[in-house]
């Protein structure tokens, strides 16, 4: 045990010797070189900034063909004077009083009213999208699609807009400034550091590098820079860079900052291609972190000397943080410099987002518009189909009729057999004088699939599950409900009792299907 103790102690004097030694030509270079990083950053600018997508064009479309489709009676409030376009704010408009939550959409509305007047940029809207001259069931279709595609349209271009308010709090010059505001100490410029006389005190010598490289609220990289590769009372060491000496000392961040920035940026060339991105800047900080070491005097980055960090070559070319990270938890990230950096890096994290949220957004409306213009072949054949069922159940209704009219015939010369039949109602002048005719009911009502007939409760279908609605809406097709529990509709059994009824017969994945599913229910009952 004793000789591991004394070989430990032994491995310790060695480093604290190694340490204490004058520094050699490229110790710092690997604490340098994300410093280096980091400075370079606030030379190569970021230009203008991703430009927000635009989609007034498609949006503007779609509201066009939804007004061109309104009628005249709704497209008429919206003018005076002849043509003219009837603000939200004229004190004459006389639909604001009763009107009051239009206020918001009002001069959209109005303005849309104005592009499909005659000679109007979306005057022939109708032709282009070939909707011009339809008319019933296919017109009906068509304005349910468009309704609900403009909403959806409208709720996109809110996100839209909100994604284009973020992007102009979150712009590259406002990454740019406080990544020099992080270097130097200034939004623009050399900062703290510009002139040609003395860098602005505190950072006009070496003392603030004992001290977390910072004082008050402020802390430029640049000086934390210096504070690893400026020697004091010596030109010729080569600490960040082995090709390249420094030249300058200490002594002249207090009379001449201008030749030490030009001497330094030597050792940190600029550059015109180190851009900011969040994973740049978060990268070059924790390569920084990762050269932070403990002694039992401290904390420090850079080569340590004899632990006073004061720019000689033997007392150490180095920052002491003294103060920030002893503290439990250490507040290294709360550094000015730090702050500023991580700063920069969520402006640079938001803008990616929100852009990307205005291109979803633009794409989505530019998606409604396409489908919009798109419709009216599916609208004309919903309209044939509707058609085409309504004329199927019509035929059902005579066939039953028909039966019922021959059933009840054959008591004709009879009333009590006639009044007996289910179905039949006796109208004559005597017990075997008259016509034994269907009664109403039995004239009109036809079973549908899953209904409730006179002869017992229905066995298939969503009417099979009667008043339980657990189990009406639990019936499911790919996951979806295919029943309603709900009142009936004309022609349905018991139109106003709650029971578990047919819900929409088409199941959906599109968006425009679910429009039709609701116009084709709608138009078929």
């Amino acid at each position: 045990m004793w000789l591991v103790i004394a070989a430990l102690l032994v491995v310790k004097q060695l480093i604290n010797e190694a340490t204490a030694a004058d520094i050699a030509d490229g110790d710092n270079i690997a604490t340098a070189a994300p410093l280096c990083t980091l400075l370079q950053m606030a030379d190569t600018k970021l230009g203008p900034g991703p430009t927000v997508p635009s989609a007034d064009d498609d949006l503007n479309d779609l509201r066009a063909l939804n007004m061109s489709l309104s009628p005249e009676s709704w497209k008429a409030i919206f003018v005076k004077d002849g043509d003219k376009e009837r603000k939200w704010a004229d004190a004459d408009n006389p639909h604001k009083d009763d009107n009051k939550g239009w206020a918001e959409s009002w001069d959209t509305w109005a303005a849309t009213r104005q592009q499909i007047k005659k000679g109007a940029a979306r005057a022939n809207i109708l032709k282009t999208a070939k909707y011009d001259g339809i008319s019933g069931t296919q017109l009906q279709i068509t304005k349910a699609f468009l309704a609900d595609m403009v909403d959806a349209a409208e709720r996109a271009n809110a996100r839209l807009a909100a994604a284009a308010d973020e992007l102009k709090a979150n712009t590259n010059q406002a990454a740019n400034e406080k990544i020099n505001d992080a270097v130097y100490g200034a939004k623009d410029g050399l900062g703290k550091f510009a002139g040609s006389a003395a860098a602005t005190a505190p950072f006009n010598d070496q003392a603030a590098c004992a001290t977390d490289g910072e004082s008050g609220n402020s802390a430029p990289l640049f000086y934390t820079f210096l504070c690893v590769c400026l020697e004091k009372g010596a030109v010729t060491k080569k600490p960040c860079n082995k090709h390249e000496a420094t030249g300058v000392q200490w002594s002249q961040v207090n009379n001449a900052i201008g030749s030490v920035v030009t001497a330094m940026r030597k050792v940190c060339p600029k550059s015109s291609t180190a851009a900011a991105s969040p994973a740049a800047i978060k990268g070059a900080i924790a390569a920084v972190k990762a050269q932070l070491y403990t002694t039992a005097t401290g904390t420090y980055l850079g080569h340590n000397g004899d632990g006073s960090c004061t720019g000689t070559s033997s007392a150490g070319l180095c920052v002491k943080y003294a103060d920030r990270m002893p503290r439990s938890p250490n507040t290294f990230d709360d550094l000015p410099w730090v702050r500023k950096f991580a700063e920069a890096a969520a402006i640079l994290s938001k803008q990616a987002e929100q852009l990307q949220k205005a291109e979803r957004a633009a794409a989505e409306i530019k998606e409604l518009k396409t489908a919009a213009f798109s419709t009216q072949r599916t609208s004309d054949i919903l309209a044939k189909v509707i058609a085409t069922a309504s004329a199927s159940k019509q035929s059902t209704n005579t066939k039953y009729e028909a039966v019922n009219v021959a059933a009840c015939d054959q008591y004709k010369d009879n009333k009590t057999a006639c009044d007996n039949a289910d179905k039949c109602k006796w109208n004559g002048k005597s017990d075997t004088e008259g016509e034994c005719k269907p009664k109403p009911e039995a004239e009109t009502t036809a079973p549908g699939a899953g209904e409730t007939t006179k002869e017992g409760a229905a066995t298939t279908g969503c009417a099979k599950h009667g008043t339980d609605k657990a189990a009406c809406l639990a019936e499911k097709k790919d996951d979806r409900p295919v029943c309603a529990f709900r009142t009936g509709k004309d022609g349905e059994p018991e139109p106003n009792k709650e029971m578990c009824r047919n819900g929409s017969f088409l199941v959906n994945k599109k968006f425009a299907l679910s429009v039709v599913s609701a116009a084709f229910v709608a138009l078929l009952f």
